[in-house]
């Protein structure tokens, strides 16, 4: 099955950049699409000093080799994802993907 998940995201996922703390990137075929789900109690990995999270909801499913926790912000199509939660989905006793929550990154934060 696992083989199967990374197929459809070979063919099927969109180029997510994965960028970490040290600025190093990474390119993975993955799914981040927007979430129906008004639910926050999940969505906040900080609380930032002043000021609120950027509303908005994206779904992450990617390779299984890579925790987006570890990474500062992930972009498509021109746009900053903060990644708020992360966790392999199993099926049996495999892992076959990883599952995750991101938020829009504000974009005053964006400017570099």
């Amino acid at each position: 099955m696992r083989r199967v998940v990374r197929a459809l995201l070979d063919r099927w996922g969109s180029r997510v950049t994965v960028v970490f703390p040290d600025e190093s990137r990474r390119v993975v075929r993955a799914v981040l699409q927007p979430s129906g789900s008004v639910s926050w109690q999940n969505m906040r990995r900080v609380m930032r000093d002043h000021g609120q999270i950027p509303t908005g909801q994206m779904i992450y499913i990617g390779p299984t080799e890579l925790d987006v926790m570890e990474a500062d912000h992930l972009e498509l199509d021109g746009k900053r994802y903060l990644p708020r939660r992360w966790e392999p989905f199993y099926l049996g006793d495999a892992a076959i993907c990883g599952w995750g929550l991101a938020t829009p990154m504000e974009e005053s934060l964006c400017e570099t």
